[in-house]
């Protein structure tokens, strides 16, 4: 490398190093609070507060106990009409959702109970959902609607069950012709007539974003390591022309 090239070379470097340096520092930073925000999220998820017994709730009263609040609600399953949320995985694969509407004793308000996850068998008939329609009391977890992990643009859908893609509580209360609220209930491992239940909370881990603020940490840090190597190696080359000379 020339004395000038190795000139602008710093130069240039001199100009990068700080903004490619805040932006790295920057995400880095944002990674870790990320990281912090998913590990209150878990322990909210995992949280053993006790279980609230809700007296006739309105979809209010399910808003003010909070996300992922413990609570059991009797009412009876609106067994006639079923949602299928498609594509979501597993310990089997692929597969479905089981939402199940239910209507809460005492109350106009109507909650989809997420009743677990069920195979999906392609090219065969949907799978056997039925459940009674006899009052009951289910218990289990607030919570959002769940995401599929491929998300598919939304197709016409008729008759119960009923399959369905990505959706939200607004396009779903819409085809069932009821308000939901902005919560669901994630049925308890503990209550019947449900399938496979592994509740976690949405999103990745917190170690992953820790992980990735590690990452852009080093990166940044790097960054910095090789113009600083890069202005040394200059300054030496240029100290030993100057003796040279």
């Amino acid at each position: 490398m020339t004395r000038n090239s190795d000139k602008q070379t710093l130069l240039i470097l001199a100009v990068l190093v700080p903004a490619v340096f805040a932006g790295l520092v920057s995400l880095s930073w944002w990674q870790l609070q990320r990281g912090n925000d998913k590990a209150a999220l878990h322990r909210a998820f995992d949280s053993t507060a006790g279980m609230q017994e809700l007296a006739a709730p309105s979809h209010a009263d399910l808003a003010e106990a909070g996300l992922y609040s413990d609570v059991s609600l009797a009412g009876h399953y609106m067994t006639d009409r079923q949602f299928l949320l498609d594509n979501m995985n597993g310990s089997g694969g692929a597969g479905y959702h089981v939402l199940t509407p239910f209507r809460i004793e005492g109350s106009d308000a109507v909650v989809l109970v997420d009743r677990g996850w069920v195979r999906k068998d392609f090219g065969a008939a949907l799978p056997a959902i039925d459940v009674g329609a006899g009052a009951r009391k289910v218990s289990g977890k607030l919570a959002p609607l769940p995401r599929p992990g491929l998300v598919l643009p939304a197709e016409e859908a008729s008759g119960w069950p009923r399959v369905v893609q990505f959706s939200s509580l607004e396009v779903l209360a819409g085809q069932l012709g009821e308000p939901l609220g902005e919560f669901i209930l994630l049925l308890a491992a503990s209550d019947g007539d449900g399938f496979e239940r592994d509740w976690q909370p949405p999103g990745l881990l917190p170690e992953r974003h820790y992980a990735y603020a590690f990452q852009w940490g080093a990166l940044a840090l790097t960054w910095v390591t090789i113009f600083v190597v890069l202005a040394v190696r200059r300054q030496r080359r240029k100290r030993s022309t100057t003796e040279s000379e």
